[in-house]
């Protein structure tokens, strides 16, 4: 493990739970440190995939993390031998099987976690600033935010087209950043920030019809960027030290948004500046949130709060 590491517990052992298979159940947030410029996270099973861009000069890499300890496993995993990515970014990343898959500049990426060679690359036409990424039936689906839409690229035959044809629909995607799918309702929520400032906003997109309702809009004071979604609402970050959540049953034309309530943010993050929240996730067993640091080269893991 790289010396300049520093794994940041908030709380000495003696304030953590243990389970009946003997693993620590944090109570409060743990913080990790020694990532460059962290754009990104995902998960696999008991692993983080941590996406660091490094600043500019391509020379982005992937980091991996043990969940279950946590600790930092492979400063340097992705690619193999410290080699860097060639390319602007990494920023969204996602596995999908045995893959983890990244989109860069105008490029799609994908490694094999296992081999950790790289097994897939795609130019997507036109565009140079691809964000975010999911997977839905066989297929990648990516933000791009210099394009204002959302291109649709078949992982079999590298068939790769823009979601949406209607300009006047597709005008409300402009500046479109986070992007998750919403398989329940089979339909996209994205964070978009117009003219990559403001308006802010919370976009709808039904898959089937391609119609796009803006949820949320606000002129000041936000600048919406990575998301999540579970069964009953969606989280996403403000990139000055906020989080947020949404009921989805709740969705209506100028919901508000509200501070996540369960969640457990360290004094240090709350009462700091610039410290660029760029995504966040949920773990798969719905225990912690997992978020980005960007300036501050970190993540933090904070427990999900059951009253």
């Amino acid at each position: 493990m790289n010396n300049n590491i520093i794994v940041i517990f908030l709380l000495f052992l003696t304030n953590c739970k243990t389970n009946q298979t003997g693993t620590k159940l944090n109570t409060e947030p743990i913080i990790i440190s020694g990532f460059t410029n962290p754009e990104s996270v995902c998960q696999d099973g008991n692993s983080l995939y941590v996406a660091n861009i490094s600043g500019s000069g391509k020379k982005g890499y992937i980091s991996k993390v043990n969940l279950a300890d946590p600790s930092v496993k492979d400063t340097h995993f992705l690619p193999a031998d410290n080699q860097f990515i060639q390319a602007d970014g990494p920023m969204g990343t996602i596995v999908v099987g045995n893959s983890l898959y990244m989109v860069c500049g105008n490029l799609v990426i994908g490694f094999n976690l296992k081999t950790r060679q790289k097994i897939f690359e795609f130019n997507v036409p036109d565009t140079s600033r691809l964000n975010d990424l999911c997977y839905v039936n066989g297929s990648l689906y990516l933000s791009s935010t210099d394009l204002g839409n959302i291109f649709e690229l078949n992982l079999k035959n590298k068939s790769c087209k823009p979601l949406i044809t209607d300009e006047n629909e597709r005008k409300k995607l402009n500046g479109i950043n986070g992007l998750v799918y919403d398989a329940k309702r089979n339909r996209f929520f994205a964070t978009a920030n117009k003219n990559n400032t403001a308006p802010s906003s919370l976009i709808m997109i039904d898959f089937k019809t391609k119609r796009i309702d803006i949820i949320f809009e606000k002129e000041k004071g936000l600048f919406l960027d990575g998301m999540t979604i579970s069964d009953q609402s969606l989280y996403f970050v403000n990139w000055n030290k906020q989080l947020f959540s949404i009921v989805i049953s709740k969705l209506t034309e100028g919901t508000v948004l509200s501070p996540i309530k369960d969640i457990a943010l360290p004094s240090l993050i709350v009462n700091s500046e610039g410290n660029g929240t760029s995504d966040i996730i949920l773990s798969r067993d719905k225990k912690n949130y997992i978020y980005t640091l960007f300036s501050k080269g970190q993540i933090v893991i904070s427990p999900v709060k059951i009253n």
